[in-house]
């Protein structure tokens, strides 16, 4: 799938009538260090906050990173 279609689910999920999703966790991981797309990550955080006036509420956000790239240097 490409960018817009992956938003486009998500809107579809997280815009849902009440009763399919009460609260929102959105995480940033997957198989790999996710400090490596800040770029993507920046992405999907305004798209996120974009729509979450529209949200029943407001959601958690979670990164989860190995450390890789978590460094007192960056």
């Amino acid at each position: 799938l490409d960018n817009l279609e992956k938003k486009a689910r998500l809107m579809k999920h997280l815009l849902a009538p009440e009763g399919v999703y009460n609260k929102a966790i959105i995480s940033f991981t997957g198989g790999g260090e996710p400090l490596m797309y800040l770029n993507l990550i920046e992405d999907y955080m305004n798209f996120f906050q974009d729509i979450e006036e529209h949200m029943k509420s407001s959601p958690w956000y979670y990164l989860y990173t190995n450390g890789t790239l978590a460094n007192i240097e960056t």
